[in-house]
């Protein structure tokens, strides 16, 4: 009813059989790797120490807690660990919290620099509140965080997925660090945290949702947004690995949004501007990529869109200028708003289609190759200049002088 028992001396011998009633502190301390099926009642708490890893299988009861403080402890169920009034301490840069199956848990979690590391293929929820200091997501599963957490540290991501719904979810630390991995958001929200990229980082929003992130992206590493929804990115950036959009929309305001000179990749997704802004930054379109700059602004991109089939679309009713000497091959779509060249050679390669908007060109033109006219668009060379299209010109639309 005091003290501890202790199994193991950080060894690979001690072991101990049958169920337990424990109402001081059981303490397993093995080096190598140890498999406890017995079930552990009683008020006491349960304590991993040394470098081993010890899986916890019995349907438990105790309620004094668990700790972790040294090699891995390893459940499938949240009754694994005790009664759920038992706190989970994680502490020690060593220690390794390790989830096989999919489940949740209420319980407080106090971290002191452990990892928390659900397995492959696998979901831990945890609704309860996170205290402590750092938060150290590793392994290929995902870790959801549900509750208002308090701890004030980094969030350290460096495998599988982070999913949260609100910012208050992530703690009341300032920073979140990748090493690599998804932060993936089911809600709309805002973070002012500043975010460092030390690997690859990719962020998930949901359909419908927006997640905004207003501080600084740093590091040498490259920022994937990967999720159906849009990501806002508002801050003065430093990060210098390039940015993906390969899914959603990553909308900015500033070229300084998208960090330092690095590429932009398209494969899939939209880039939305929401004011005058230019861009020398190559573009590399790796599939289908949108421009949608917002009505009344314009988007000038001086640097090379390359990309070997991947296409371009604009879309949005702002101005989209291209004034490289691009040499992407899958073609130009123009669905709406105006897109605007100076020479043939802004175009790429590849066929124009003409599905709405206006196409318009600040010197001569001409354009030999095949249009397709998918509904009515327009044309509108600039003053004392010529578009000619002496190409066949096809399809359904009509094509106007704006």
């Amino acid at each position: 009813s005091s003290g501890s028992l202790q199994i193991g001396n950080a060894g690979t011998t001690g072991s101990i059989t049958g169920d337990v009633t424990n109402n001081a502190t059981l303490t397993f301390s093995r080096s190598d790797t140890l498999t406890f099926g017995g079930n552990i009642s009683g008020t006491g708490a349960v304590s991993k120490v040394s470098g081993g890893t010890l899986t916890l299988s019995g349907t438990n009861t105790y309620s004094g807690g668990t700790t972790v403080s040294g090699g891995t402890l390893q459940v499938s169920a949240d009754a694994n660990l005790g009664d759920t009034s038992g706190s989970l301490t994680i502490t020690g840069s060593s220690s390794n919290f390790v989830t096989t199956a999919s489940f949740s848990s209420g319980r407080a979690v106090i971290l002191a620099n452990g990892f928390i590391r659900p397995d492959d293929g696998t979901t831990l929820t945890l609704s309860g509140v996170l205290s402590g200091t750092l938060l150290r997501k590793s392994g290929g599963g995902t870790l959801v965080l549900a509750g208002t957490n308090t701890y004030t540290g980094t969030t350290s991501i460096s495998g599988g997925t982070l999913q949260v719904s609100a910012d208050a979810n992530l703690g009341a630390g300032t920073q979140i660090s990748f090493t690599t991995g998804t932060l993936a958001t089911t809600g709309t929200f805002s973070s002012t945290r500043a975010v460092s990229l030390n690997g690859a980082a990719t962020f998930a929003p949901a359909t419908g949702t927006t997640l905004t992130l207003t501080g600084v992206i740093s590091g040498s590493g490259s920022l994937t947004q990967a999720g159906t929804g849009t990501l806002i990115l508002s801050g003065t950036s430093t990060y210098t690995g390039g940015t993906t959009v390969s899914a959603g929309t990553l909308e900015v305001s500033a070229d300084t949004n998208l960090g330092g000179t690095g590429a932009l990749t398209l494969s899939g997704g939209t880039l939305a501007t929401t004011v005058d802004m230019t861009s020398a930054r190559s573009i590399v379109l790796s599939s289908a990529g949108t421009f949608t700059p917002a009505l009344g602004t314009t988007l000038t991109l001086s640097g090379v869109v390359s990309g070997s089939g991947g296409s371009l679309t604009k879309a949005g009713a702002g101005t989209l200028v291209l004034s490289g000497t691009n040499t992407y091959s899958g073609g130009t779509t123009l669905s709406a708003g105006t897109l605007q060249i100076a020479s043939l050679a802004n175009l790429g390669s590849g066929a124009l289609t003409l599905d709405g908007g206006t196409l318009a060109n600040s010197q001569s033109v001409t354009y030999s190759a095949g249009v397709t006219l998918a509904a009515n668009s327009a044309v509108a060379p600039f003053s004392g200049h010529v578009l000619t299209l002496s190409g066949v010109v096809s399809g359904a639309g009509s094509l106007n002088m704006a």
